[in-house]
């Protein structure tokens, strides 16, 4: 009696499981409510370690960035006094911009990164290349950091606040320094230009601050040497930045609505964008550090949902697309609860045995 009772129900969970697809997004939604989804790992058709491309784009950008210095650097023209006095015809790829003013070329100057990638076009474009190569990688970055720290860490209502805030503040800072990488001041828009300078010094400053508080409270109580450097790059880092910056930015416009006959600046100037340029460019590859140990990962539940078009046999317990579908697996969830429940209802009175 007994074996004839585990072979019905054998043969009871064997059948097939009606599976009711869902019509909308809102029915979709209803149908798989209240499953928790397994991170199905062993099923993930993509695992790839995060450092890579990071290390990939970093390196990318950075060349671009030391080729655009290197090229504009060996196309610059430096007119001398007289010129600048009666005027001199400077070239910007195929334009041509007249010269004239009776400003002194600075003594001891030294050159502008910023007014080099203005007087040399083949420069600026390596520049633009730069800027915009990595803005989409480094918002993942950001959003996956946000997320580990939200996952792994029970933050105040002021951290879980500074790390939703980190990803949009990191998408205003990538897209002001592509956007005044690509509008010159003397060839495109002047005005759009000074606005995407200031809008990339606040939003830059105010995401070093938001990533380092984060960052910070969630690796104080490490020991591991890396993490310790990471944070410690990014508070020096950070501190000199948004001292610096108001500093320069200011006196940058101010030289830059003038004729731009040369693209010397005086020492302390041009020093003090150097040191804003290692600062900003060691803050951001110490993310290196932080990002090392995240995973890529495309398994069926997380992915589009559909791994081949609808057969049954496929999603059934075992089957090779099991986990594809979370609507299936939920209502396989259901019927089974039932079944045991069932079960335990009709056997609730009394044990019979032969």
């Amino acid at each position: 009696m007994e074996d004839s009772e585990a072979s019905s129900s054998a043969s009871t969970a064997s059948l097939p499981t009606p599976i009711k697809v869902p019509a909308n997004t809102k029915e979709n939604r209803i149908l798989k409510a209240g499953l928790v989804e397994p991170n199905n790992t062993d099923h993930n058709y993509v695992q790839l370690p995060l450092i890579f491309p990071s290390v990939l784009f970093s390196f990318l950008s950075l060349s671009a960035f030391i080729g655009a210095i290197a090229l504009s650097y060996m196309n610059d023209v430096i007119p001398t006094d007289e010129q600048m006095r009666r005027g001199v015809l400077l070239s910007y790829g195929s334009i041509r911009l007249a010269c004239n003013t009776t400003a002194p070329f600075p003594k001891d100057g030294l050159p502008s990164v910023l007014l080099l990638f203005e007087r040399n076009s083949s420069g600026n474009i390596l520049f633009r290349i730069a800027t915009c190569l990595p803005i989409m990688l480094r918002i993942f970055q950001s959003l996956s950091m946000r997320h580990m720290v939200r996952a792994k860490q029970k933050c105040g209502a002021v951290f879980e606040m500074t790390s939703d805030v980190m990803p949009a503040l990191t998408a205003v800072e990538s897209f002001s320094i592509a956007l005044f990488s690509i509008m010159t001041i003397h060839s495109d828009f002047p005005m759009a230009n000074r606005f995407a300078k200031l809008s990339f010094a606040i939003s830059a400053s105010l995401n070093m601050l938001a990533t380092t508080l984060i960052i910070f409270n969630f690796k104080s109580k490490t020991k591991n040497p890396l993490e310790t450097l990471s944070v410690g790059v990014k508070i020096v880092s950070l501190f000199v930045f948004c001292y610096l910056s108001p500093q320069y930015f200011q006196y940058h416009h101010t030289v830059s609505l003038q004729p731009m006959c040369h693209s010397y600046l005086p020492r302390i100037y041009a020093v003090l964008e150097y040191i804003l340029v290692v600062s900003y460019a060691l803050f951001h590859l110490s993310w290196l550090i932080d990002i090392r140990d995240l995973h890529f990962l495309c398994y069926p539940r997380s992915c589009s949902g559909e791994c081949e078009p609808l057969e049954p046999t496929n999603y059934v317990r075992g089957a090779k697309y099991e986990h594809c579908r979370a609507f299936e697996e939920r209502q396989w969830q259901r019927r089974m609860r039932v079944g045991e429940e069932k079960e335990e209802k009709d056997g609730g009175g009394g044990d019979v045995r032969m």
